[in-house]
């Protein structure tokens, strides 16, 4: 997988990218800046990988991709945008929907 993660600097001004070989980034955020995702949305769709993706992930001209794009929210501020390219042939995506029977709307 490819992920480049885009934050606000003014919210995030340093990062310690060494910690994040040991942490995930939220776990590293969370710690050192406070910082809790209320909501976020993802969008998947499938696409044919670059020359660039293609060698970094060491897959064919031929392998599908999937590019993931996430948005994070911090109450209602934007405060994360995250683009990933992932194998088509090494990920499964799954997705489970719960409903609360009292919210009518």
């Amino acid at each position: 997988m490819i992920e480049i993660t885009y934050l606000p600097r003014n919210r995030f001004y340093k990062i310690n990218s060494e910690i994040l070989e040991k942490f995930s980034l939220y776990q590293y955020l969370e710690q050192k800046y406070d910082f809790h995702v209320t909501r976020a949305t993802e969008q998947f769709r499938p696409i044919i990988p670059s020359a660039f993706e293609r060698e970094h992930l060491q897959i064919s001209s031929s392998t599908p991709c999937m590019l993931l794009e996430r948005l994070s929210y911090e109450d209602d501020q934007l405060i994360e945008y995250t683009q990933s390219v992932i194998r088509g042939d090494k990920y499964t995506f799954s997705v489970e929907l719960c409903f609360d029977p009292q919210n009518k709307t």
